[in-house]
């Protein structure tokens, strides 16, 4: 079987140009693709940013509700915002606040359990005592 020789021409001719228009096309495909990716990506760090700010928000009212909080409490804000460092990278101040309220949440712990003690002379205890207070109005103005 032959092939009309003018056929062949044009075979010759569109051959090229499809080429050209599926490189176009999968180069169009490609950009299409790596926006997408940006935004999921995008979407899944503010779940992930969303969700540790739910915890910081729960360590603050769980001390704002019992004027305390324990070691444990400490442990699991700093457990549950771990991945802050590589979510905030970009602010500081964020990860310095997350800091901020575990030493004062295990300062505010120690003194609670100075306190419960009993053990302190009354000069002492007054000291703890406003000590105390004074972390737990300022832990939380971060």
């Amino acid at each position: 079987m032959t092939i009309d020789p003018t056929l062949r021409e044009w075979l010759k001719i569109i051959q090229p140009v499809a080429t050209l228009v599926l490189g176009i096309l999968t180069i169009v495909f490609i950009i299409k693709q790596h926006k997408l990716n940006k935004s999921n990506f995008k979407l899944a760090a503010f779940t992930q940013r969303a969700r540790i700010f739910d915890e910081i928000n729960s360590f603050i009212a769980g001390v704002q509700s019992r004027h305390d909080t324990s070691f444990e409490e400490c442990m699991r804000l700093l457990r549950d915002t771990r991945h802050g460092t590589f979510l905030f990278k970009g602010n500081k101040k964020i990860l310095q606040a997350i800091d901020e309220l575990y030493k004062k949440g295990t300062i505010l712990h120690e003194l609670k359990e100075r306190l419960d003690s009993g053990l302190l002379p009354e000069d002492e205890h007054k000291k703890t005592l406003d000590d105390k207070h004074s972390i737990q109005d300022c832990t939380f103005l971060v």
